[in-house]
């Protein structure tokens, strides 16, 4: 397993459930998917509760990730949903944390894996 490999967990409340969330994060999987910038990105619901897990090979990649969210996905993903709390774990290099600041994510160091 690669030291550069990037995981995040974020947990998001449905600020509307009759908005048409389910249809856009559908939307959103095909579209993330064709650019194959995360090795993993997964939506997991329950009521009104989305847990969300990407997990990215390096910075590089969550970086053009972050760029194409924030060009193409962020407003409608805000109009969907509140961010609960937004988890980070993994080293993180200092031009990710600060395009990550306005969402006041948690930094998590590594101590042990295989």
């Amino acid at each position: 397993m690669s030291d550069q490999i990037v995981g995040v967990y974020i947990k998001l409340k449905i600020k509307d459930i009759d908005s048409g969330w389910s249809e856009f994060i559908k939307s959103t999987v095909s579209k993330v998917r064709d650019l194959g910038y995360p090795s993993q990105y997964e939506y997991y619901v329950k009521e009104d509760i989305i847990d969300l897990h990407e997990r990215f090979p390096n910075n590089e990649a969550w970086i053009k990730h972050i760029d194409f969210f924030g060009a193409n996905v962020a407003k409608d993903f805000l109009s969907h949903f509140n961010i609960e709390y937004f988890n980070v774990y993994g080293p993180v290099n200092d031009q990710v944390k600060e395009l990550l600041v306005d969402f006041n994510p948690v930094f998590y160091n590594i101590v042990g894996k295989l």
